[in-house]
């Protein structure tokens, strides 16, 4: 096993969860920026640069910030 970048993430709660796996690979888990990523990356083969690795985004504030509408 190895170890997170960032050490308090070493004790997160990670859920098993199959559906939620597969609405987030195929961008459909209800949050635009992070489905609008996840298409990109699908479709590209590259992840936009909006999250750089030693950051932690809110979504929800992402989204509201930089497209409100969801486009």
């Amino acid at each position: 096993m190895s170890e997170p970048i960032r050490t308090e993430f070493a004790m997160f709660p990670w859920r098993d969860d199959q559906h939620a796996l597969v609405a987030w690979r195929k961008g459909k888990t209800g949050f635009p920026i992070v489905d609008a990523a996840m298409r990109e990356l699908w479709h590209t083969g590259f992840m936009p640069n909006r999250a750089p690795y030693f950051r932690v985004f809110n979504p929800v504030l992402q989204g509201a910030k930089f497209d409100p509408d969801g486009a």
